[in-house]
């Protein structure tokens, strides 16, 4: 059951944020389903438009394409009727001719064929609705807050691109400011300032140019802001890296995601890493193969062959 709104005043921002951080969600062991989030994105992006409503077709093509392209390689990116049709049950969202749609034996969800068939509109509820409609900039809040939950930074600007989202400026806590600031020196430190991939190294007035400290575990999926969790990488391979297009083996050695396909150039490709050591820090530890391995089971595609 979804948490009821108290009184019949029309909704605040918060309760609205609360809804979004306490969707009813599938899990794979402890990983959360990213389903739910990136259709709500889909959706947002339809409201900012101006557009009320979607069609259940159109809704699944992008959010189809959202799950292949940022869901992690052990998701399906095919089931897109659940979490459209299960939002209904987080107290936001609606699906419009629900008695045309055939259910399944068990009546618990839709028939696939039908739900295509009738191509239902879907959208936010009414009170949702009103209150994008009186505040239109809530709609790049809830975004933010999707986005800040559910994926690493390096992907924020890529899905909000994708599901059509012009996202507000990035208000950070003092705390946290100051918490990835700590974390981003110690890992660049301790890599030497270097790719620990390709060993890019490059300077602007004596700072380091494009090179950014990654969490292996997500910071937004309990991993620590530790060294033991972090890799110096440069812009390219971080995004890579976050995006599954390459891992770290047992041995310690890049492989590269079977789905990468190289460009028309092919000269500075991601294939070329591929087999190549991965970086040790100069000091402190290095990368823990427990976070190794949640990268390599949630993230990372298919290697190749």
């Amino acid at each position: 059951m979804s948490e009821q709104r108290p009184g019949a005043g029309p909704i605040d921002l918060q309760w609205l944020r609360n809804r979004f951080a306490s969707l009813n969600r599938s899990r794979d062991g402890p990983e959360l389903a990213p389903h739910k989030p990136l259709a709500l994105l889909a959706a947002l992006g339809n409201a900012q438009r101006g557009d009320r409503s979607i069609r259940f077709n159109e809704l699944g093509h992008t959010l189809r394409r959202l799950i292949h392209s940022f869901g992690g390689a052990h998701w399906d990116s095919g089931n897109v009727r659940d979490p459209i049709w299960r939002l209904q049950t987080d107290g936001i969202w609606q699906v419009s001719d629900v008695h045309r749609i055939e259910m399944e034996a068990s009546k618990r969800r839709p028939s696939v064929v039908s739900l295509r068939h009738v191509n239902p509109e879907t959208y936010f509820t009414t009170e949702v609705v009103d209150a994008f409609r009186s505040h239109p900039e809530w709609i790049a809040v809830l975004a933010r807050d999707l986005l800040d939950a559910n994926f690493s930074p390096s992907l924020h600007a890529a899905i909000a691109h994708a599901a059509g989202i012009v996202l507000a400026p990035h208000r950070v806590s003092r705390t946290a400011l100051a918490r990835d600031a700590k974390f981003r020196n110690v890992v660049l430190d301790a890599y030497g300032s270097r790719c620990a991939i390709c060993g890019y190294d490059d300077q602007l007035g004596g700072d380091p140019l494009a090179l950014e400290a990654a969490h292996v575990q997500w910071h937004c999926a309990g991993g620590p802001s530790t060294l033991a969790n972090g890799l110096c990488l440069c812009a390219i391979h971080h995004v890579a890296f976050d995006s599954g297009a390459l891992c770290i083996s047992t041995e310690r050695v890049v492989v590269v995601s079977a789905d990468v396909k190289s460009g028309a150039r092919g000269s500075a490709t991601l294939a070329g890493f591929s087999g190549r050591p991965l970086a040790s820090p100069r000091h402190g530890d290095a990368v823990s193969q427990g976070f190794l391995e949640w990268h390599r089971k949630v993230r990372f595609r298919e290697p190749a062959a």
